[in-house]
């Protein structure tokens, strides 16, 4: 689906899908089948014309999809199917198929939250307000008036990165593309967008978090983790450092600043907690997320402290030198 953004427009409307999902959707609707299994129900029915999906769904169990896979493709009524699903948070991040769609086949929903469920491929979801304010955008519409915004890669089970904000509440960021105006157009840069949540699983709105210039927007799942290794991304990379923590001390590793300005846009942390079953008050680890914006090369240097204790007082520091090679600047 294509995002046209118009001048004209003043606003783009924030809208989310009212379900009829009411019970939270849990791992044994999951159908996880191969692409041939897909092909032979959607050939059964071709000829179905608006009983589509619904024929989709009775073939899925024909197929041997479960009685909760084949009931969430019902109850979406427009033949998606759920080919993956992860707790992110307090929300679930569901992993769709649209398998009578001409393109963009595939999709992210965040369900369980406020509203049940939100699709983060909605037309209407990002701000226009937000582009048209930001300078990247601006110097690449004067360049490529018939500039379109497109989903990023929804393949992949990379996204979204997820940040914790204050009171249980949390950002979760996903990418997209744009292009030259068609979906078969050249890219001409990447939008990376946030959608936040509070403590509560209630969506408090999306906003523009980063507008890069000719490169794609992509995350780097695994983070890095040894300080005497460089650090080396490219422009347009999501990356994280990973660092040992143990919160129930009420230690936090924080950012300090570096040297000199930095490519980087920081996105912010998240506690990863260690797996369930081992010694209690074991640690985890803390993991910092970072937008590689232009080459240039910079310090992430971090210190490990109770935020209520004097800054002086750290109980260690690390740094990780960052060099970001390749792709274009964007533009001042």
């Amino acid at each position: 689906m294509n995002y046209k953004l118009s001048i004209v427009s003043p606003i783009f409307l924030l809208l989310v899908v009212a379900a009829p999902l009411g019970a939270a959707v849990t791992e044994e609707a999951v159908w996880d089948t191969d692409e041939a299994v897909v092909a032979a129900a959607k050939g059964e029915c071709e000829n179905a014309a608006a009983e589509a999906p619904a024929c989709f769904a009775a073939a899925m169990g024909r197929r041997g999809a479960s009685g909760a896979a084949v009931a969430f493709t019902r109850e979406r009524g427009d033949g998606a199917f759920l080919r993956g699903l992860v707790r992110t948070g307090n929300v679930s991040v569901a992993y769709v198929c649209y398998p009578f769609r001409a393109n963009e086949n595939y999709g992210i929903l965040l369900l369980d939250g406020d509203p049940a469920v939100v699709d983060v491929d909605d037309p209407g979801l990002l701000p226009l307000a937000d582009l048209e304010r930001d300078k990247t955008y601006r110097a690449l519409k004067a360049r490529h008036p018939g500039i379109a915004l497109w989903p990023g890669d929804r393949w992949g089970r990379g996204e979204p990165v997820r940040t914790e904000t204050r009171e249980g509440g949390m950002d979760l960021f996903f990418t997209y593309r744009l292009s030259e105006g068609c979906r078969a157009c050249a890219d001409v840069g990447g939008v990376l967008a946030a959608f936040s949540f509070d403590g509560k699983r209630r969506l408090q709105g999306v906003r523009v978090a980063g507008v890069l210039a000719g490169e794609r927007i992509v995350i780097r799942g695994v983070p890095f983790t040894e300080e005497g290794l460089p650090v080396e991304v490219r422009p347009g990379e999501v990356f994280s450092v990973a660092l040992a923590a143990n919160y129930t001390t009420g230690y936090r590793w924080e950012t300090e600043p570096g040297d000199g300005a930095g490519p980087l846009l920081t996105l912010g942390s998240r506690y990863e907690a260690p797996p369930p079953g081992g010694p209690v008050g074991r640690g985890g680890r803390q993991w910092w997320s970072f937008l590689a914006l232009s080459p240039g090369e910079t310090t992430l240097c971090f210190s490990y402290r109770r935020p209520w204790e004097p800054a002086v007082k750290e109980a260690a520091r690390a740094a990780f030198r960052v060099r970001v090679t390749g792709g274009r600047p964007a533009p001042r």
